[in-house]
């Protein structure tokens, strides 16, 4: 195997002296490219999308928390007894928000040097939480950059003496979650998804996207959630509480409309432990493309919440063909792993995850 790196993803990462980042797409030495890489499947998807005449735009909102012991120390301490970075709950509050300024100025500033436009940043309800945000582009240009984020969001945590985690539950109280935000639009960039004239503010086209995101969530919901701390996410009571109705007639089961017509797209919420690159955005496009070619109709839906579809999901779903049409047939089992639980968040788990994922 071998790497071919993608120059347009070059860029300097401020947060490193003379350092420049680069991704690359992995591919046998004969040049055929690696079909079960994560970013190679969400090629395929744009390109699928593309054969539609449609093209997507993306953003997501990842949250985290902040901790004033170093990563050195989080793992000497066994993730025990860590301090956040805050007392209390700093839902949309400033001033223990603003004890974390030297640290998440210098995350803001670092992406902005690395190419990305970042939009704001608030405080979240676990104490020491934070989610800070950038401005959507093309799906592949935001997945590519979640990445750089993630990455490099840690590695100045780590400069500060202190550290972050993007485990979708680090305790009991309120999880960290991810908002993928996607807006489908026309070859000239024109949004296809509003329509005025529509009594719900979405075109035909907007009504069988979404028709498929609700009929296949059960497919789809070991991709979102495929380990064992994301699933805790999705357990019933947990906090926030995991459904988003939106308009009850419209999105009723962990998806919401974002705006009206005609610039009218969706959000799925996700555990934050397992956003990599590429993993919602390209399981969020094959049910909508599916729906749109099959023209599914959104009174179709399953009145599920992604509690009740998270406890009934099960790796046997992983072989239906909405699946097979997004991922290659050898990299779907391995993909998946399944435990739902309503244990407490284990040492295993942050031993696991607090840094590395």
């Amino acid at each position: 195997m071998m790497m071919i790196p993608d120059l347009d993803t070059l860029r300097v990462v401020p947060w490193q002296e003379s350092t420049a980042l680069v991704l690359a797409d992995p591919h046998w030495f004969d040049g055929s490219p690696v079909e079960e890489s994560p970013r190679r499947i969400l090629q395929r998807q744009l390109e699928k999308l593309w054969e539609h005449g449609l093209t997507a735009m993306s953003a997501t909102e990842l949250e985290f928390i902040v901790f004033e012991d170093s990563y050195r120390e989080a793992w000497g301490k066994g993730y025990r007894g860590l301090r956040a970075a805050s007392d209390y709950n700093i839902d949309y509050a400033i001033h223990a928000s603003t004890r974390m300024e030297p640290l998440l100025r210098d995350i803001r500033r670092g992406m902005t040097g690395a190419g990305l436009r970042c939009e704001g940043v608030k405080g979240e309800c676990n104490p020491g939480q934070q989610e800070i945000t950038f401005r959507y582009d093309t799906a592949l240009v935001t997945c590519d950059n979640h990445t750089v984020y993630k990455t490099g969001a840690k590695e100045i945590a780590d400069k500060h003496g202190q550290s972050i985690t993007f485990m979708a539950k680090y305790n009991e109280k309120e999880g960290s979650s991810c908002h993928v935000h996607l807006s489908i639009r026309d070859p000239e960039g024109n949004p296809v998804g509003g329509d005025h004239a529509s009594p719900d503010g979405m075109t035909l086209l907007m009504r069988h996207f979404l028709a498929g995101q609700l009929a296949l969530m059960r497919d789809f919901t070991l991709f979102f959630a495929p380990n064992i701390n994301s699933y805790k996410r999705y357990v019933s009571g947990s906090l926030p509480p995991p459904r988003c109705p939106g308009d009850a007639t419209i999105a009723p089961a962990g998806y919401g409309l974002l705006a009206q017509a005609p610039a009218c797209a969706w959000s799925i919420e996700c555990p934050a432990l397992m956003l990599t690159s590429t993993w919602p955005w390209r399981q969020s496009s094959p049910p909508g493309s599916t729906a749109s070619k099959t023209r599914w109709s959104l009174s179709r839906r399953p009145e599920e919440t992604p509690t009740r579809v998270a406890r009934h999901a099960s790796p046997s779903r992983c072989a239906t063909p909405a699946i097979r049409l997004a991922a290659p047939q050898g990299c779907v089992p391995s993909s998946v792993t399944r435990w739902w639980s309503t244990t407490p968040i284990t040492d295993w788990e942050r031993m696991r995850g607090f840094e590395r994922l």
